[in-house]
Formats: C-alpha cells, structure tokens, sequence
C-alpha cells in the first residue's frame, strides 16, 4: 500500500524543478483529504469560504510546500501550517481580523497584516494588493495563496516558517507568524497554536519533535 504514496512524493519532488504541475497538488491531497481537510477546518463556518479546493489550487503555485523531505516531514508541516490558519480563523470562522478597522488589517487563513506584507504578497503573486486589500477575504484561492506565500516566501529574521519547522521546530513558526506571543512567556495563545499541532499531527499519524514554545 505504500509504494504508490512513495512515488507519488519522489515524482513530485522531480518535478518541482520545471513545473508547478497538479501532480504535485495531488501529492498535498493525499495528505489533506476531505475528511482530514474538514477536521482541521470547519468550511460550514465560513460559508465554505475556507474550502479543501480553493486550498489545494492554492499549493499549485508553491511546489515544495507540504512536498519537501520525507514522507513524515511533509505530513508535519501541514499540520503545523494548519494548526495557525485554524489558531488565526478561529477553526476556519473568520476571513478579517474582528474589531481592527485599519484598511491593513489582519485577512485570510494566516491573517496577513500590515501594508508592507499586502505589498510583498501581491508583488510576488502579481495581484494588487495595495488598493485592493479585500480581495484576500473575498476570493478563497487568493487568500490560501497569500497566507502558503507567507509561509513558504516571506522572510523573517532566521527564514521562512518552511525553513525553520524541521530544523529548529514549531516554536520557530510561532515567532514568525506573532512574535508577541513568545516575549510574554507561554501565553495562552501559543498554548493554543501548540494544542492544534499536536493535534494535527495525530490526525496525521506523525510525530513531531523539535521546540514546540518559542
């Protein structure tokens, strides 16, 4: 039974250097099936604005994300990528930040925020963002994409929430996402975050490892 997943993962692997091809997107899909989709996310919650295929059409435009490493590893950070969009949606609930007005504010699965992350997100996916913010809460592909660009793309001091889950743990992924949490000790928030990937991981059937609190 495992041979066929094996492939699947090698041959997407391969191709991630020449292609964003939809075998790759099959290879996330294997792991975030509907069902495991519809546990870490309610879509009833948000009218189905959070969905498993505005998700997955998403993961086209990232090829290496949830495809990087072995087997378990790639299993690991979707359940670490998943544990904060349901930690920022509160389980897939919510598109905007509630009670923030600044035309900035926190939207979509990871709550992109701020002018200067709106700029990057829509410079890299070639949207505009700037003058058209509410697109993120408005159009679900979009806002999987800004949240999985911040993810695999926007830099933090040390690198990208992709870069630091394996090596250093998902405390790590913590820091970057709202570092706040993690200069007043273990708030109740990063217990949260922390609660979820654990979680998440036993869904997934892997173990995790590594710092959990930053």
């Amino acid at each position: 039974m495992k041979q066929p997943r094996l492939i699947l993962v090698v041959a997407c692997a391969l191709l991630t250097l020449h292609s964003k091809l939809h075998f790759c997107q099959a290879a996330v899909g294997a792991i975030i099936t509907p069902t495991i989709f519809n546990l870490f996310l309610n879509p009833a919650c948000s009218n189905g604005f959070y969905n498993r295929q505005a998700f997955l059409a998403a993961a086209t435009s990232f090829p290496l994300f949830g495809t990087s490493g072995p087997f378990a590893s790639q299993k690991r950070e979707l359940a670490a990528f998943f544990a904060h969009v349901s930690h920022e949606t509160g389980g897939g609930c919510f598109k905007d930040e509630e009670g923030n007005n600044d035309r900035y504010h926190g939207r979509g699965p990871i709550q992109l925020t701020g002018r200067a992350n709106y700029q990057a997100a829509g410079d890299y996916l070639k949207v505009d963002l700037v003058d058209n913010p509410d697109r993120v809460a408005k159009d679900p592909t979009l806002a999987f994409k800004t949240a999985i660009w911040f993810w695999m793309i926007a830099q933090a001091p040390g690198g990208t929430c992709h870069s630091v889950l394996n090596s250093q743990g998902f405390g790590a992924t913590t820091r970057i996402i709202n570092g706040i949490e993690c200069n007043s000790g273990n708030r109740p928030e990063q217990a949260d975050r922390v609660d979820l990937f654990q979680t998440f991981c036993g869904k997934l059937g892997v173990s995790y490892s590594g710092q959990l609190y930053c």
